[in-house]
């Protein structure tokens, strides 16, 4: 057995005698056995273990580190072999396997069996430089083990936990692992002495202090940081307002982190922990619903693509200032449908006409609207959507599935066609939800005969205006619109109220009727008649005859028509309509029109059927067609 006196004298003269290399050497006197290996396993998961650029080592590749690569020449006298390690970040000796730099278990093993263990704590750097940091003597038949660190020997017992400092006699100093941060703000207003970072949460964390979590920091404070490690850190308020703009935390200076909470890794270069606070302007998304409001939107920031906001209709969202240097972008996103106000209701398009449901790359330069425009079933935001002329507005057919009833009205400037199909209990919306035309329109009317449907209505074009027919039948057991025709296109402008009206009849003949306040294409001004003939098999729009009804003219008003069926070949129509006389007398008007068996029209002198009624004001006509006992038509007004 060597004393330690010899080993003393031994140990400070063997790195000049022999150049082996590693950070941790192994030295084992065994005259018995060969077969050693050594297993350095990380000590806790919770403590900080560092390698290259004396960073946080963030992978479980030196957990443990399995050292059996035996030398068994050249070695001191009386020691048979050695093992070694070497840290991390020297990565010059790739003989040894690497170990990083905190505490590890070291166990030895003698043919498979343990036969040593103890605990150290590497993470400490030397005051001066040792190659190696630290020897190890083991002597197998007295299980002593005697560690040497710049020349001070050391027994180490078993299971022990020692310091690698303490072998070489020296404070630790661990200055190589941390960086002083200092926790503030920024931003466009500059910093904010009420903004403070809060510290969430860390595996490792700090090197000197246990803070435990929600501690804030107040701005410009410092602290020390192990690097490499991340933390989880908030602001304490995410906006604030100076000066009447509001300033809302964007990210983290120099990571490309927008939340807060953030996890932040601590960079090599990491001397400042900032939370940038920036300029935002409000936007607000209205959901129009026919006037009303209702419905969410999101709100996609594209610094987080996949964390969008829901944000209630009408309220406001604010969002970053525009700049060309942060690019900050916005998609806006609204629901195609929901439910609200007992209905549901259908996105149609925005407020500048666009009828995709998303916004996207929106830049916000200053405070910004969008309207979102729905429409909703059996709804409209106009008063007058059924009451505009004398015509019909609901209609009912019957099919051999029941009872089907057709509406047609106005709402957000467009003319809307419904249909119900269990008596009115629900409705839908036709056209695929659509209006009848994407242009302006307004003034509908509608007319059937058996299961075929018509519809006529005004149509803005380009601020004049066409009067519109569209006829609805079923194809392929299918409820569809068939076609639609440009009835007439007019000269005058579309602010004034043409008020077309149609009757359609069993012989596929349809009478259509509206007002015009001037000369209008070769017609003067007063009530027009046109006759067409409308069929799919084969698909037909004829139009047989066009003219001015006698005596009417601009004072012409609120048309109503039908058609009584005599024979195959005969037919008469029923014209009726508001004469007015000064802007506190009116008459009502009838004529009945002839159609000759050459599908032109004879238009007799009309008589005055409000004679009589004491009343001086007539107005708003309507009429249907009887054909019972002799009677062909019945008015009211």
């Amino acid at each position: 057995m060597k004393t330690l006196i010899i080993f003393s004298i031994f140990i400070l003269n063997i790195q000049n005698i022999f150049g082996f290399r590693g950070e941790l050497r192994f030295f084992i006197d065994d005259d018995n056995s060969l077969i050693y290996k050594i297993i350095a396993t990380r000590y806790s998961l919770t403590e900080p273990l560092f390698g290259i650029n004396y960073m946080v080592i963030e992978s479980d590749l030196y957990n443990t580190v399995v050292s059996d690569q035996i030398i068994t020449g050249g070695l001191p006298p009386n020691y048979d072999l050695y093992l070694g390690f070497d840290y991390l970040r020297d990565q010059g000796n790739y003989y040894w396997p690497f170990i990083g730099e905190g505490k590890y278990i070291f166990s030895i093993y003698k043919d498979n069996v343990l036969v040593f263990r103890f605990v150290i704590d590497l993470l400490h750097i030397f005051s001066s430089i040792s190659s190696p940091d630290i020897d190890f003597y083991y002597t197998a038949n007295t299980g002593i083990m005697i560690a040497e660190g710049n020349g001070e020997p050391t027994i180490i017992e078993f299971d022990a936990f020692v310091n690698c400092w303490t072998l070489h006699n020296q404070v630790r100093n661990i200055d190589y692992y941390e960086n002083d941060v200092e926790l503030t703000n920024g931003g466009d207003y500059g910093l904010n002495n009420e903004i403070k970072n809060i510290y969430g949460n860390s595996l490792y964390g700090f090197p000197y202090d246990n803070y435990p979590s929600g501690t804030e920091f107040t701005a410009g404070v410092h602290e020390n940081f192990w690097r490499g490690a991340k933390y989880d850190l908030s602001v304490n308020s995410t906006s604030y307002i100076q000066n009447n703009i509001n300033y809302k935390f964007r990210n983290w200076e120099n990571y490309n982190i927008f939340t807060s909470p953030g996890t932040l890794k601590i960079k090599d270069e990491t001397n400042a922990i900032r939370s940038m606070f920036h300029q935002t302007y409000s936007v607000t998304v209205y959901n129009n619903l026919e006037g009303g409001n209702g419905g969410t939107y999101k709100v996609t920031w594209d610094k987080k693509p996949n964390d969008p906001e829901t944000i209630i209709s009408n309220q406001f969202y604010y969002s970053f200032k525009y700049n060309l240097i942060r690019q900050d972008k916005y998609t806006f996103e609204v629901s195609n449908n929901f439910p609200a106000l007992n209905t549901t209701w259908y996105f149609k398009n925005w407020d500048d006409g666009s009828t995709s449901n998303i916004k996207s790359n929106i830049e916000i330069t200053q405070p910004t609207t969008f309207i979102a425009n729905y429409k909703g079933s059996m709804r409209s935001n106009n008063a007058n959507a059924f009451a505009n002329n004398g015509q019909r507005k609901l209609v009912r057919t019957t099919t051999i599935t029941g009872v089907h009833l057709h509406c047609v009205y106005e709402s957000m400037g467009k003319v809307w066609y419904e249909r119900s199909t269990d008596g009115g209990l629900t409705w839908n919306l036709m056209n695929n939800g659509q209006p009848v035309s994407q242009n302006n329109s307004k003034l509908p009317s509608i007319d059937y005969y058996n299961t075929v449907v018509v519809i006529v209505f005004q149509e803005d074009n380009g601020g004049l205006y066409k009067i519109k027919s569209q006829y609805y039948a079923y194809t392929d057991n299918v409820f569809s619109r068939v076609w639609e025709e440009a009835v007439f296109e007019s000269n005058r402008p579309y602010s004034e109220d043409a008020n077309p009206v149609v009757s359609y009849g069993s012989l596929g003949k349809a009478l259509i009727s509206w007002e015009t306040k001037g000369a209008d294409g070769g017609f003067n001004a007063g009530l027009i008649v046109s006759l067409h003939t409308y069929s799919y098999y084969p698909n037909t729009n004829i139009l047989h005859d066009r003219k001015n009804v006698t005596a009417t003219d601009a004072n012409s008003f609120s048309p109503s028509v039908a058609f009584t069926d005599y024979n195959a070949n005969s037919f008469s129509i029923h014209l009726v309509w508001e004469q007015r006389i000064n802007d506190f007398t009116s008459k009502i008007k009838y004529s009945k029109i002839i159609a000759n068996g050459n599908n032109t029209l004879t238009i007799p002198s009309a008589i005055e059927l409000s004679s009589g009624s004491g009343f001086t004001r007539n107005k708003k006509p309507s009429l249907i067609e009887v054909g019972i006992d002799g009677i062909e038509a019945r008015i009211c007004w």
